[in-house]
């Protein structure tokens, strides 16, 4: 697991529990010792360059087979395939059992791989026809076995990314869609991930589903003449609704729920951003059309966010702010988005509004001690300055003038952290007083 961010965290706050009588000293040295005790621990460098390494092996065991593939018998290509499959998947176990996981993992990966070659090979050889999105689905089906049967992070999250590919060969190119089949694959292949004690995996899961919704958003944006604001208004309010569904799962006390709550609420929160974003661009960019359709799912998904965001409220994983937050910045967007083409200069201005809210708001949300940070937020802040400069005053007033208009809204940004992390480490103390 990619655990440096977590791990440097605790290093940090440790001392400081330790030193109010939180934890123990022995305790605080267990700790940090448990982090290199669990299974999914320790996926660091030396595992990384050993996936990459067999990535390699794998492109050059298909250029030496594709180069003499025609001098072979087709007995022979058969068996040197199956014999392949049999040593990625040999070598698995093997390092499996001597306790070697994330090399195991690197070896179904290349498994995987050559499963994959295996079919266009074995297609080639017998001239076989039909559809490519029917191959990248045989594939699936075999690399979704492996992952199971393996348990492997690395085979897992190859199969949602040939999950996501046989999504968007179906959607896109074929414009045959929603593709439940392969929102199907995505959820056991994300199933699977949820289980393992992997972060990387459990990403991999939620990024994958995110692929799907916009490539669904997308296809039926196409196929009713949405507007790109609409498309974008939609994938925001979805964004907010994962947000919200992530805080209700962190409070839950299971811990592979809560883990799963706890991984979702930085992605969901940057798709909102970046779809909110990119519905100011759209407003006037990307052209208009009439289609309305999208006003209905995004009131839907805005009000389960809201559901879901009272139930966090409730359990304490999310402030009254919070739920505020989510009611507006959804509300605002759909409102903006359905309104018949504002003027220019009020439009933009109004979409920055609602983009610079969600910034400050993602802010607020790391100085209140919650996992998403407040690193984001703030770079969102000022790129939202800038282009709001760039497309609404630039022509307008002096660029010194703007210059200093923004550096004084960054100053009193600054003194408004600055009277927030006093007032939060006040309420610290109180508490461990």
């Amino acid at each position: 697991m990619f655990d440096a961010g977590y791990r440097k965290r605790l290093v940090e706050d440790l001392p400081r529990w330790r030193d109010r009588g939180w934890v123990s000293a022995d305790g605080a040295t267990s700790i940090l010792a448990s982090l290199d005790e669990r299974p999914g621990a320790g996926f660091g460098l030396a595992a990384v360059i050993a996936v990459l390494g067999v990535v390699l092996i794998g492109f050059s065991l298909f250029a030496f087979i594709g180069a003499n593939w025609d001098y072979i018998p087709r007995i022979f290509r058969f068996a040197l395939l199956v014999l392949c499959l049999a040593i990625a998947y040999g070598a698995g176990a093997v390092l499996q059992k001597r306790d070697l996981p994330r090399f195991a993992d690197a070896a179904v990966l290349l498994g995987g791989m050559v499963f994959a070659g295996s079919i266009a090979l074995v297609g080639q050889t017998y001239h076989l026809a039909g559809e490519f999105a029917d191959a990248i689905m045989l594939w699936l089906i075999g690399a979704l076995l492996a992952a199971f049967l393996t348990r492997s992070v690395s085979g897992t999250v190859l199969a949602l990314a040939g999950a996501c590919y046989w999504v968007w060969v179906v959607t896109i190119d074929n414009h045959a869609g929603p593709h439940w089949g392969g929102l199907a694959a995505i959820l056991l292949a994300a199933a699977l991930a949820a289980t393992l004690d992997s972060r990387v995996a459990r990403m991999a899961g939620i990024y994958a589903l995110a692929f799907w919704l916009v490539v669904t958003v997308m296809h039926f944006g196409q196929a009713l003449d949405w507007p790109a604001e609409g498309m974008f208004a939609l994938l925001a309010c979805i964004g907010l609704a994962f947000f919200a569904a992530g805080s209700a799962l962190a409070s839950v006390r299971h811990a592979g729920l809560s883990g799963v709550g706890h991984d979702l609420q930085f992605p969901a929160l940057g798709g909102f951003l970046l779809a909110a974003g990119i519905f100011q661009i759209a407003l006037y960019e990307f052209g208009r059309d009439s289609g309305a359709g999208w006003i209905v799912p995004s009131v839907i998904a805005l009000a389960a966010a809201l559901v879901l965001a009272g139930f966090a409220l409730q359990r304490g994983t999310l402030r009254f702010l919070d739920f505020g937050a989510v009611a507006a910045l959804g509300a605002g967007l759909v409102a903006l988005g359905a309104w018949d083409l504002p003027p220019e200069f009020y439009g933009r201005l109004f979409a920055g509004i609602i983009v610079v809210l969600a910034a400050l708001w993602w802010v607020s949300l790391g100085h209140s001690g919650h996992p998403v940070g407040s690193k984001i937020g703030l770079f969102a802040f000022g790129a939202e300055v800038l282009y709001l400069y760039s497309v609404t005053l630039g022509t307008l007033i002096d660029t010194a003038l703007a210059f200093l208009v923004g550096g004084l809204l960054f100053i009193a940004l600054s003194f408004v952290l600055f009277r927030l992390d006093k007032r939060l480490a006040a309420h610290a103390k109180e508490a461990a007083a």
